[in-house]
């Protein structure tokens, strides 16, 4: 998936993080207290530098993105 360039294994340090400036890791208090569906539409919708991945993600990539995103957190997706 398009995820690993920027959050490379979730700490935010991937290839383009030097590029477009810090990236949020996504194991944090902030990512964990969002919903599994907050984290779709983020995903769908992007934010910030984050670009939307509606057009280039299906609805189950974007699904299992969300899902390991949570499990990065340690909560059941």
């Amino acid at each position: 998936m398009a995820c690993a360039r920027c959050h490379a294994d979730g700490e935010g340090d991937g290839q383009l993080a030097a590029r477009i400036g810090p990236i949020p890791p996504l194991a944090s208090p902030t990512v964990a207290a969002m919903s599994t569906a907050e984290i779709e539409a983020l995903i769908r919708t992007g934010r910030g530098a984050m670009p939307p991945h509606a057009k280039r993600l299906t609805a189950a990539q974007i699904r299992s993105a969300a899902a390991h995103v949570r499990r990065l957190n340690g909560l059941t997706p």
